[in-house]
């Protein structure tokens, strides 16, 4: 008789076992749906929010596959900002401010923005000891005299800094000329093609991302 209470004991703790785990595993399933469900309308949200074209067939000269997307103002401004932190260039339908040339003694009208290839010279920041955070914050205030041109607060030292550059921005910035929507197209180059440099292994060789925009016709 014990032997079959026992018994029946375990049989009983290993149902209540049993029924347990199958209601943590619902419970797991149910979760894993309604996240699901979730996300695919985030994907859905998203997609109407950027209206992304499928390009797949579309490379460029290199050969490197370009994805392309309409933007506005929302998204450019931001990725502005980020450009003097990530590894990047960005490409304008419309001249972005104006650089001093001294072999034609003209203001060259320039559509790109690269810190890699010197669309300011930042190394001659007054702090050496606070390299990087003045470094930054010259590149942020010339982002923003791109943007907003006399209207961007002015910072003292960046604004001669930039002044010692030849650089020239539009008085008026390029603010309003977001407000048109734009293709955004994502590419590749290799910064020593850039720069002229033909002898380097394509193994040693640079990979950036280019941010080319053109308006949405």
């Amino acid at each position: 008789m014990e032997n079959a209470a026992d018994a029946l004991k375990m049989a009983g703790w290993v149902l209540i076992f049993v029924v347990a785990l199958s209601i943590c595993i619902n419970a797991f399933t149910q979760a894993r749906g309604a996240m699901d469900t979730i996300m695919t309308y985030s994907d859905r949200q998203s997609e109407a929010i950027t209206d992304y074209i499928k390009t797949d067939d579309v490379s460029d000269d290199s050969g490197h596959l370009i994805t392309r997307r309409t933007v506005s103002r929302e998204t450019i401004v931001p990725t502005m900002y980020r450009v003097f932190k990530e590894n990047f260039r960005m490409k304008f339908p419309f001249p972005i401010y104006k650089k001093y040339n001294v072999e034609t003694g003209n203001y060259d009208e320039i559509y790109y923005i690269d810190f890699a290839t010197a669309n300011i010279n930042d190394s001659l920041i007054p702090d050496p000891e606070s390299d990087d955070e003045l470094r930054d914050t010259l590149r942020e205030y010339f982002i923003r005299k791109i943007l907003y041109g006399d209207n961007a607060l002015d910072i003292e030292w960046c604004d001669r800094q930039l002044r010692s550059q030849r650089l020239d921005f539009y008085p008026e910035g390029i603010i309003d000329k977001l407000n048109s929507e734009f293709y955004e197209e994502l590419g590749v180059y290799y910064q020593e093609e850039y720069e002229g440099k033909k002898d380097v292994p394509d193994a040693n060789k640079v990979e950036k991302r280019v941010i080319t925009y053109t308006y949405k016709t």
